[in-house]
């Protein structure tokens, strides 16, 4: 937590400042002003978020802004800046600044790491030569890649939103049902199984498919369906 106030020749005095600010960026508040201010710390990339959030501030308007910090030992941290200015009829300007400042690296750490899984299970399952299809615990469709739509000749997102047993022939509905409180049942847990799909030209498709519970993976946050069509074979046998 921190005070500053502005001078008439507009240079930065700080009045205060707790233990916790010294502690994050590894300078007194001595040397932070013999720097120029707080700005001279921001990470490079983020110098126009933090000037753009000081431009808000000296409008008179309370504002919160997030960005890295470069400390006097180098380290960069992330952090939440939230900041209220004190407005001064007289002067017609902004005459000091109350903020408090906290480290949220440990949150952006676990949120690029989140992200990063996104990605990679994006990449994995949008061009993946299998049918997948995201499905929620209720059974509504989340998601199908391009290979799911190509496969049952329905028109993309057509059953985005609804159930996928509806999908299902009736005389597999009971057993796949069974199966599918199965999965729900444990993380992680994966059972295969064949069951006849409903295409768009009113017949049915074989398929065999593997489901796999990864409602616990933030990054997944559904049932995880791979299947592909085993038409063929099943008329041969």
């Amino acid at each position: 937590v921190y005070s500053f106030r502005f001078e008439p020749n507009g240079q930065v005095v700080y009045e205060w400042v707790t233990d916790g600010f010294v502690r994050i960026n590894g300078y007194t508040i001595e040397e932070v002003a013999k720097r120029g201010g707080t700005l001279t710390l921001v990470h490079p990339d983020d110098f126009e978020i933090a000037r753009a959030h000081t431009q808000v501030l000296l409008r008179n308007q309370t504002d919160a802004a997030e960005f890295r910090e470069i400390s006097k030992d180098g380290t960069i941290h992330w952090l939440r800046n939230y900041a209220q200015p004190v407005w001064d009829e007289a002067s017609g300007k902004v005459i000091r600044i109350y903020g408090s400042t906290q480290d949220i690296s440990g949150q952006k750490l676990v949120e690029e790491a989140l992200h990063a899984n996104e990605l990679r299970f994006r990449a994995l399952i949008e061009h993946g030569m299998d049918n997948i299809s995201l499905v929620a615990p209720n059974g509504t469709l989340l998601w199908e890649n391009p290979a799911a739509i190509h496969m049952l000749g329905y028109a993309y997102d057509q059953f985005k939103g609804q159930n996928i047993f509806e999908l299902i022939h009736p005389d597999d509905m009971k057993r796949i049902q069974t199966q599918f409180s199965n999965i729900l049942s444990e993380q992680g847990k994966a059972i295969r199984d064949s069951f006849r799909l409903k295409h768009a030209d009113g017949t049915c498709r074989w398929v065999e498919g593997i489901g796999t519970n990864l409602l616990h993976e933030p990054s997944v946050d559904a049932i995880v369906i791979n299947y592909r069509d085993i038409t063929e074979r099943k008329h041969a046998e």
